[in-house]
């Protein structure tokens, strides 16, 4: 249930990627990159997701980006460099980064286990190994 609840949404994000105009396009407010229990690298499907957040952050200049890492109760807490929900963040700052956009457009935090959609999933945790990817400023909507 919880590989075809990832797939499913990471299916959903994907086919919002495959329109990289964004001109006359109304800005999203958020996107999701997902990932293996207690893993810094995102599943597949996570590129096409961080080309749109790229395409509209370097069309919309005026967008600022927070990138918070999460990750589920069932996960450690302690990664190699740091805590895991930082690293997911960090990791996911430094792929935009490696598409064009300025790490000084972005707030790079992790959250922990603080924000947890497992219950409104139905207890699948999965949806919990994340970063959520937000999209802030004069264009997006408030």
């Amino acid at each position: 249930m919880r590989k075809l609840l990832i797939a499913f949404l990471l299916f959903a994000l994907a086919s919002c990627a495959q329109v990289p105009n964004v001109r006359n396009r109304e800005v999203p407010s958020a996107f999701f990159v997902f990932f293996d229990e207690n893993s810094v690298q995102s599943l597949a499907g996570s590129d096409e997701v961080l080309d749109e957040v790229s395409d509209f952050l370097l069309y919309y200049k005026d967008l600022t980006v927070n990138v918070v890492g999460q990750r589920a109760k069932s996960e450690t807490a302690k990664a190699t460099n740091g805590t895991l929900d930082g690293q997911r963040a960090a990791f996911i700052a430094t792929q935009l980064v490696n598409r064009g956009v300025e790490a000084g457009r972005m707030r790079v935090v992790g959250q922990g286990i603080n924000e947890s959609m497992a219950a409104a999933a139905g207890g699948d945790e999965s949806v919990d190994r994340r970063v959520d990817i937000l999209l802030l400023g004069a264009s997006a909507p408030q």
